[in-house]
């Protein structure tokens, strides 16, 4: 399972919104990198977003830094990526 939310930061703006897609790519039996690739809305700010994936009962969670090779803004036609450091059995999808 992959959930990505932002949790315990104000509310934005009226209007501000990101269209955002996730993905699981294998890079073995057990292990995964996640994929978020932002395809439309407002950019976000490694300043007020944080990304939470969920394995199994562990959550793991990475500012948009992390996952941009350093670069703090998330922008439409960017993908973040990370490698996660927990077992992903085969059957997550």
């Amino acid at each position: 399972m992959l959930l990505v939310l932002v949790n315990g930061m104000p509310k934005p703006a009226p209007g501000v919104s990101a269209d955002l897609q996730a993905s699981l790519e294998r890079t073995g039996p057990t292990t995964v990198n996640v994929l978020v690739d932002h395809v439309g809305g407002e950019d976000l700010f490694d300043s007020d977003t944080v990304i939470v994936i969920t394995v199994n009962s562990t959550a793991l969670t990475y500012n948009v830094s992390t996952g941009l090779s350093g670069q703090t803004t998330f922008a439409v036609g960017k993908q973040w990526r990370v490698n996660v450091p927990l077992a992903v059995s085969p059957d997550t999808r």
